[in-house]
């Protein structure tokens, strides 16, 4: 059994809004301080660039590694016990 990754990549690009209202996804624009986070803290980033989602720290003013691509984050939320 093979999967289409074209049309899981397509579906999933096109996801974004529903993510930002479901998933807890808040829009990043470098170039808009507004939609900054606002506590230094780890959160969960996407990278349009790459495609990918992983962890990075928001040290109050920038991210700790290059955020240019960041396009997304979410907090981090631990499971319940």
């Amino acid at each position: 059994m093979s999967k289409d990754r074209g049309a899981h990549n397509h579906s999933f690009k096109m996801g974004w809004e529903a993510c930002e209202n479901n998933l807890g996804w808040i829009r990043f624009d470098k170039d808009d301080p507004q939609t900054y986070p606002r506590i230094y803290d780890k959160y969960e980033v996407y990278r349009e660039g790459a495609k990918k989602q992983h962890y990075q720290t928001w040290n109050g003013s920038w991210w700790a590694y290059d955020g240019n691509d960041i396009t997304h984050y979410r907090e981090i939320i631990s499971p319940n016990n």
